[in-house]
């Protein structure tokens, strides 16, 4: 990994899969926690002390506890697919989370926007604008270090500390785009009890639970993105959107 050529025996990104090497390097060498960043370095993962990924949805929360734990005052911004985790450790400290359109930019500009104190992105961005306006792993590991000693924590303590749901996330090829707008209302109109943004895509969202439909920029796709308290609550909603996905395409 470190010889300088820059060839990596699998790619570079930060997600389970590739994570097995640092996992049992934290077990061997009996570390407190590992690190695993992209290569820009602006996505922070975590591996616990005994050699488990904490989910990469989970350093935002993270983050954001410690700035709220050492008197941080002011709302929290994520994107719309980020876990609603982030809001529960918010409100503990008497905070609002507000959501944005995906992408760093739109997070930034709605931080800016409402003086937020902490924001990022599910993927493991940490935003944390008394240090600058973008993404960085090494910010988010300094915040979450200091919440660990702080408050005598290990990494998988504070991990078990945090409220817990299940996320599950899926896609369906689009063989027309110029089906993405009627379909994202038919979306819609399924969840005629969830409080409903149209902001970036189609996002339905209960006290408890929440599903994100979306188009690919980059792809000819939808993204869904479901949360609950249970696996089988994510899946039954990530089925009813694809049950109108798959009528549609």
């Amino acid at each position: 990994y470190c010889d300088g050529t820059g060839q990596f025996p699998h790619t570079p990104e930060p997600v389970p899969e590739n994570l097995g090497d640092l996992a049992r390097a934290v077990v061997e060498h009996h570390a407190v926690f590992g690190v695993a960043v992209d290569p820009d370095a602006d996505r922070l993962v975590l591996i616990d002390e005994t050699g488990t990924p904490i989910g990469e949805e989970r350093t935002v929360a993270l983050a954001a506890q410690a700035v709220y734990e050492a008197g941080g005052k002011g709302p929290a911004v994520v994107n719309y697919s980020t876990s609603r985790t982030i809001d529960d450790v918010a409100a503990h400290y008497g905070a609002v989370t507000y959501r944005s359109a995906v992408g760093e930019i739109n997070v930034v500009r709605k931080m800016q926007e409402l003086h937020a104190v902490i924001g990022g992105e599910g993927s493991g961005g940490v935003i944390y604008p008394t240090c600058h306006a973008g993404r960085d792993s090494i910010v988010g590991l300094a915040l979450i270090s200091s919440l660990l000693r702080t408050r005598g924590l290990s990494m998988r303590e504070a991990v078990d500390a945090l409220p817990h749901y299940s996320m599950l996330k899926s896609k369906v090829t689009l063989a027309d785009r110029d089906r993405v707008a009627p379909t994202l209302e038919r979306c819609a109109a399924l969840f005629h009890d969830a409080v409903i943004s149209r902001e970036d895509g189609v996002h339905a969202s209960w006290p408890d639970r929440w599903v994100h439909i979306r188009a690919s920029n980059t792809e000819p796709i939808m993204r869904i993105i479901a949360e609950a308290p249970t696996p089988a609550e994510a899946a039954a909603l990530v089925h009813r959107i694809t049950a109108v996905l798959d009528a549609t395409s």
